[in-house]
C-alpha cells in the first residue's frame, strides 16, 4: 500500500509540474507540485479503497492455505 501511495504522490507531483502555470514563478512551481502530489495521493488512496474489497479476500485465502 505504501508503495502505491508513494508512486501516486510522485506521479501526481510530476504531472502537476507539467502545468504551464508552474513556469511563471517559484511560488507557482511549488503550489503546482503540492497540488499535484495531493491529487495523486488521493487517486492512489481511492484506487486502494476500490481494489481492496475485490482483491483482499483472494489474498487472505491464499495466505491461510499456505502449506507449513
Amino acid at each position: 500500500m505504501a508503495a502505491g501511495l508513494g508512486s501516486g504522490l510522485v506521479v501526481g507531483a510530476l504531472l502537476g509540474l507539467t502545468d504551464p502555470v508552474s513556469r511563471v514563478s517559484g511560488y507557482d512551481w511549488v503550489r503546482c507540485l503540492l497540488i499535484g502530489a495531493v491529487r495523486g495521493g488521493l487517486v492512489a488512496a481511492a484506487g486502494y479503497v476500490v481494489a481492496w474489497p475485490l482483491i483482499g479476500p483472494r489474498v487472505r485465502s491464499e495466505v491461510q492455505h499456505e502449506p507449513r
